[in-house]
């Protein structure tokens, strides 16, 4: 990604992050069947005010979107490919390794059956089981990666437009079609539609869009195909919310307007760049130190989270304390993993497919 660091890009990717960190640990702990409520063993109850966290994910997929579109342009096919398995791999795998060490000392898991999931998940296994749950994300986002290098490999990054219109217009269609065709619905839901891009394309699409629109041209084929992406990100999140599970409902209202609200934020932060780099004078660095830990943050904060969150109860800790508690040092680690345990492994990894100045964190 070029130098110039997008500090509002940032700071709404660590709030994407916290807000999935919220949702799990306040939430979906409360819920019986989901990972961090077995780690816990059923004695947290689900808080419904951050039932609609989860939209984060579909705040990253949009952020993704228009992070490698903006990263990619002038950028040759192996050198792109490098900077993507630098930032995935290392992170990935260091978080992967300190949840296998918890889940062997704290959750008394069997070696055999932890050892595997992690195996899997260091490797980027694109179907479960993960060693974390959180770990589905990154089939999808290689698999957008694929498409992206495919059109740098071709000499063909200009059909980035064409790809997003594409993208928007396939996904928005099939959930429009899916609630009258159950076939179609069970292929959004399936992991191959996940994989491609069937289900959250909308999303990916939506940042490439914001992209060429803020920093191209806004035709009026991308605003109209931009609109279809919104469409599509917001039937998406109904289906997601209507989801029915064991707990307090979840609110698809306040997920559409999160998500839409974030879009916004991306869209005010890029227009109005140098009002917010005025605000932020001096808060650089620590901005995208937050924008980097985004990544572990959310990797390590599900069940390294929750067993934080039982064994806090097990020492008497209130119970309404243990998930802000477990999510602080979640962010604590995910600093830990930014700024002293990723970058030797990166430096390695650099020295050994040779060094390229364009390889950087983004």
């Amino acid at each position: 990604m070029p130098s110039r660091q997008l500090a509002g890009l940032d700071l709404l990717r660590f709030l994407a992050a916290t807000m999935v960190g919220c949702f799990h640990l306040s939430y979906w702990v409360g819920v019986k069947g989901s990972t961090t409520y077995g780690l816990t063993k059923g004695i947290f109850s689900g808080q419904p005010g951050f039932q609609s966290g989860w939209v984060g994910v579909e705040i990253f997929f949009v952020i993704s979107g228009f992070v490698i579109a903006y990263s990619a342009e002038n950028v040759g096919a192996t050198s792109f490919a490098r900077s993507r398995f630098l930032r995935l791999w290392p992170a990935a795998a260091i978080c992967a390794s300190l949840t296998l060490l918890v889940m062997l000392w704290a959750a008394g898991s069997r070696p055999s059956e932890v050892f595997t999931t992690y195996l899997r998940s260091v490797f980027f296994v694109p179907f479960p089981p993960w060693i974390d749950g959180v770990y589905w994300t990154l089939g999808v986002e290689i698999a957008f990666y694929g498409l992206v290098w495919l059109l740098l490999r071709l000499g063909r990054f200009g059909w980035i437009d064409g790809l997003a219109c594409v993208l928007a217009l396939t996904s928005t269609s099939l959930w429009l079609a899916a609630p009258m065709a159950p076939l179609i619905a069970k292929g959004l839901h399936h992991r191959f539609g996940e994989l491609l891009l069937l289900t959250h394309g909308c999303e990916f699409a939506c940042g490439i869009l914001l992209w060429l629109v803020l920093f191209k041209r806004a035709e009026p084929r991308r605003l109209i195909f931009l609109a279809l992406a919104l469409l599509g990100g917001v039937l998406e999140i109904l289906d997601e919310a209507s989801v029915k599970i064991p707990g307090p409902p979840m609110n698809a209202f306040a997920a559409i307007l999160l998500w839409l609200g974030a879009v916004a934020l991306l869209t005010a932060s890029v227009v109005h760049r140098s009002l917010v780099d005025r605000w932020l004078t001096g808060l650089a660095k620590l901005i995208r130190l937050m924008g980097l830990g985004t990544y572990p943050l959310y990797l390590v904060h599900n069940s390294i989270g929750a067993v934080i969150m039982g064994r806090l109860a097990a020492m008497g800790v209130e119970k309404g304390y243990c998930g802000p508690i477990a999510l602080a040092v979640a962010m604590l680690i995910a600093g830990a993993v930014t700024l002293w345990l990723e970058p030797p492994v990166l430096r390695l990894l650099r020295t050994l497919m040779g060094d390229d100045r364009r390889i950087v964190r983004a």
